[in-house]
């Protein structure tokens, strides 16, 4: 997992430091469970470079440029935004969480690392992306497929838990990731029709809904299998996939 930086000079050595030992860990945990670690992980300390990495993402939700725009910077009022490019194999990541000042939590760091790779190693067992299903609006109503974001939440917040269970968080807490970014972004409230501030809230209410019904259906199937961690990882990428293939 290689670590790329933008803008690199906005990065202090000690950073780069925790960062990739940070990485180390992350990739050994997920060795571990043979889950297989993206290519590069790439982590943005300029608003908007970052803004402009996501944003043919974020326009195939169903929004205009300028909403998108809007949206992202919104989002990261709310907390962390952290992503992944399927076609790059890459995490995609904002250094700045509004709850911490001058600097990103090394626990969320990893945290992420995780949870993004688990995504990407789900959607690599897809034979197409599923994911421009996920989160899918017109004129602000969700068209989209809520068992996509069930499932594919689920998956990686149960699995990210998993993996995280026995490792010592206290022992990289007072890591240091410094952030250049420390006051939320301002934003327009509406843009070209949309009321951001009410598509934000609806879109964090779909997502922690269905995250959470994911969770506890995951959560389920696994303690009800037998077998190692990673045979029960595999058996239920299979039922992911029979679930999503199946009709409505």
């Amino acid at each position: 997992m290689i670590l790329k930086l933008f803008p690199k000079e906005k990065f202090d050595n000690g950073s780069i430091d925790t960062m990739n030992q940070l990485i180390e860990i992350a990739k050994n945990l997920l060795d571990r469970y043979g889950v297989v670690v993206p290519k590069f992980i790439e982590f943005y300390d300029n608003l908007g470079l970052f803004v402009k990495r996501i944003l043919k993402q974020v326009k195939e939700y169903g929004l205009t440029e300028k909403q998108s725009i809007e949206f992202v910077k919104a989002s990261l009022n709310s907390g962390t935004y952290g992503t992944f490019n399927i076609e790059e194999n890459s995490i995609i990541e904002m250094n700045f969480n509004p709850h911490f000042k001058l600097f990103y939590p090394s626990i969320q760091f990893i945290t992420l690392l995780i949870h993004e790779s688990l995504h990407l190693f789900l959607y690599y067992n897809f034979k197409i992306n599923i994911y421009k299903e996920k989160f899918k609006f017109k004129d602000e109503k969700y068209i989209g497929n809520e068992k996509i974001i069930q499932l594919d939440e689920g998956f990686a917040e149960f699995f990210t838990d998993k993996i995280l269970k026995d490792f010592d968080i206290n022992s990289i807490k007072d890591l240091p990731i410094y952030s250049g970014l420390n006051e939320p972004p301002t934003y327009e409230s509406e843009v070209e029709g949309l009321n951001i501030d009410r598509f934000n809230a609806n879109f964090n209410k779909l997502y922690k809904k269905n995250s959470e019904k994911g969770y506890k259906i995951i959560e389920e199937k696994f303690n009800q299998m037998n077998g190692t961690f990673s045979e029960k990882m595999k058996r239920i990428i299979e039922y992911i996939k029979e679930e999503i293939n199946r009709p409505n």
